[in-house]
């Protein structure tokens, strides 16, 4: 397992953390004062490709600006002191004309998709038509002639529908607008917490929230960033969760003369709490690998999607790998059913292609990733070390034991050696997540018994015991984080010089169209 948390540290300190500017500063650049701001009150989209998000206050002042997708973490990269703390279409300006710089927009863009949210109406019109209007003015200046969709993409309405699919008991969910759902989906994204609990707040809460998420997330922190560096924080709390775990069982084991008849009680409860995590990390690894959106689409669906939009060749569907992909159909659709007069019943059929396809993909996807499959090789491990920590236990005093105690282990050893037949079988696609679930449920309330009863068979000596090795155990943890965070600010060079080299050389290839 150490081996294991190193490569995870080293895989994702190959990454670096670069926070954007904070609300309330109050420098001069090159592009005039700076303001304080005030409450975020509203939230800006603006896809070009680049994607950018923008919070601002009541006075229409930037709170903050983030690229919400790879190119657009490269346009704004050292770009933030010249435009958090600035009206609004000052700001606007200034990423036209670097995405005109950068090559983002020229004349091939067609149409720029824009919207606002915000609680006054009359606010968020009055934004959405200046920015309108600088996007379209600056364009023009450059020779470019686009086109301002305000409408929501395609795909965040299907996301929308499938969302609600998954909740048709649930009035709240049920009653939800585009418009809390999109604020609900960003914060999402930005904060790592799921869309259902994001809904608890409301519109105005949740563009206060954006706006805080916006300021803790890297300007650089691309999907492959993120998503590392989820795999590895996942995997380093559950390694020091489990032995956090077997504290209880070294004091078992120190003492088990003081313990006659309850000296098993520390291995039965790192073994439940083991496995309970076991399966929690074979959840997030399986929900992980299903939201990969790369499976190939069949040709019944293909040949459904040409005749629906009646394509003469389909492609004009197929991403940068010549695949056609549940990705590349979203992204062909949002473009094409902003472009084009689409029936709503041509977008409803859409919506139920896309519908099946990704649930043809949970059941296809065998989430077969390296990062996939490190992890079930080292969940196992981890469930065959406690095993034979429990043999040794069991074997060492097996003749002393009473039949119930003998019961109890033998119970628990057949609970773990099902946790690696369930293991493969997860791998092979026979287990759903709900099953997951339920097995992980078990194992917690079998965890939460046994230390129920541990807590009231150790002394206020042996807890007091356990407490410091736990706290030995947390200050190692903290030592780790401290060496990682050192190796992260070798990393952030390199990150940094690699930005600076991409967004360079778009420079040069605009200057040569």
């Amino acid at each position: 397992m150490k081996k294991l948390i190193t490569l995870f540290l080293i895989l994702t300190a190959t990454f670096s953390l670069f926070s954007c500017q904070k609300n309330g500063e109050t420098n001069n650049t090159t592009t005039g004062e700076k303001e304080e701001t005030g409450t975020a009150v509203a939230f800006v989209t603006i896809d070009i490709n680049p994607s950018i998000e923008i919070t601002l206050d009541e006075n229409g002042v930037v709170a903050s600006v983030y690229g919400a997708n790879e190119d657009g973490q490269i346009l704004l990269y050292g770009e933030m002191d010249a435009l958090v703390g600035k009206q609004y279409e000052e700001a606007v300006d200034y990423i036209t004309n670097l995405a005109v710089e950068l090559g983002y927009l020229d004349k091939e863009t067609g149409t720029i998709n824009t919207s606002v949210i915000a609680d006054s109406v009359a606010f968020a019109e009055e934004v959405q038509s200046k920015i309108s209007g600088k996007i379209k003015s600056i364009s023009e200046q450059n020779g470019i002639t686009i086109d301002i969709d305000t409408t929501e993409a395609f795909s965040l309405l299907c996301e929308f529908e499938e969302f609600k699919n998954k909740y048709p008991n649930e009035e709240t969910i049920q009653n939800i607008s585009l418009t809390e759902f999109k604020l609900a989906l960003t914060l999402s994204e930005r904060e790592g917490i799921s869309v259902k609990a994001a809904l608890e707040y409301d519109s105005e809460e949740l563009i206060s929230k954006i706006n805080v998420a916006h300021n803790k997330l890297e300007t650089f922190a691309t999907d492959a960033y993120l998503a590392a560096k989820k795999e590895a924080n996942r995997i380093f709390d559950k390694a020091m969760g489990i032995a956090v775990a077997g504290v209880y069982n070294e004091i078992y084991l120190k003492n088990p003369v003081s313990h006659i008849g309850t000296f098993y009680y520390g291995a039965l409860y790192q073994a439940y709490y083991t496995t309970a995590l076991t399966y929690r990390s074979v959840y997030e690894i399986k929900e992980f690998a299903e939201s990969v959106s790369n499976i190939e689409l069949d040709e019944r669906m293909i040949e459904n999607v040409k005749t629906t939009l009646n394509l003469e060749d389909v492609s004009v569907l197929k991403d940068e790998e010549g695949k056609i992909t549940v990705a590349s159909l979203m992204a062909f659709c949002d473009e094409f059913i902003s472009k084009n007069n689409v029936s709503e019943e041509a977008k409803n059929l859409l919506q139920g292609y896309i519908f099946e396809a990704k649930a043809a993909m949970e059941l296809a996807n065998k989430a077969t990733t390296s990062m996939y499959s490190a992890d079930m090789s080292a969940l196992k491990s981890q469930i065959e070390i406690v095993i034979s920590t429990m043999d040794t236990t069991y074997n060492t005093v097996k003749l002393l034991m009473t039949e119930k105690q003998k019961s109890e282990i033998e119970d628990c050893l057949a609970d773990l050696a099902m946790v690696n037949t369930k293991i493969s079988e997860i791998i092979d696609g026979g287990i759903t997540l709900t099953e997951i679930d339920v097995l992980a449920t078990t194992a917690e309330e079998k965890a939460a018994q046994m230390l129920e009863k541990i807590k009231a068979d150790l002394s206020e000596a042996e807890l007091q015991q356990v407490e410091a090795r736990i706290t030995e155990l947390k200050n190692l943890q903290s030592q780790l984080i401290t060496d990682f965070e050192n190796r992260l600010a070798v990393a952030e060079a390199e990150a940094k010089k690699y930005i600076e080299e991409v967004k360079q050389a778009r420079k040069e290839t605009s200057k040569v169209k």
